[in-house]
């Protein structure tokens, strides 16, 4: 996965439908998935679209559940605390730099990672998805 400077917006979505406008970054998790999109007016064509279709989409940023009135408050995000995260085996080397502390479980395992002041697009551009719609990950 590389940056692209068409890409300046990363949101995690509950869209129920494929959205056409902005890019899905991954296969979605528990039905979320981030997605890439080059502006606020691209995601709200594609919440739109969702709409249309009759489906509630839900947003969600590290903060928690966004109000589709207020998705300009997207843009530049960054993440601070811990949050559950999915992230490949060979990715670990980019989530150790990043991460402030890191705490596993196992059966299953889980881990999950601090953070402090680090920008949502650079996580998703090292493949290194915040699950930031599980309630319970954001301890």
């Amino acid at each position: 996965m590389s940056s692209s400077p068409a890409c300046p917006l990363y949101v995690a979505l509950k869209l129920f439908i494929e959205p056409v406008e902005c890019k899905r970054i991954h296969e979605p998790i528990e039905g979320w998935s981030w997605v890439c999109c080059e502006s606020v007016e691209a995601l709200l064509r594609d919440l739109i679209r969702a709409v249309k279709c009759g489906f509630d989409p839900i947003i969600a940023s590290v903060q928690g559940p966004i109000d589709i009135l207020r998705v300009e408050e997207l843009e530049n995000q960054t993440i601070r605390g811990c949050f559950k995260i999915h992230a490949m085996p060979d990715k670990y080397p980019e989530l150790l730099k990043l991460t402030s502390s890191i705490k596993v479980k196992v059966r299953p395992t889980i881990i999950v990672a601090c953070f402090e002041n680090t920008s949502i697009n650079e996580l998703i551009q090292h493949e290194i998805i915040p699950l930031v719609w599980d309630q319970q990950s954001n301890t």
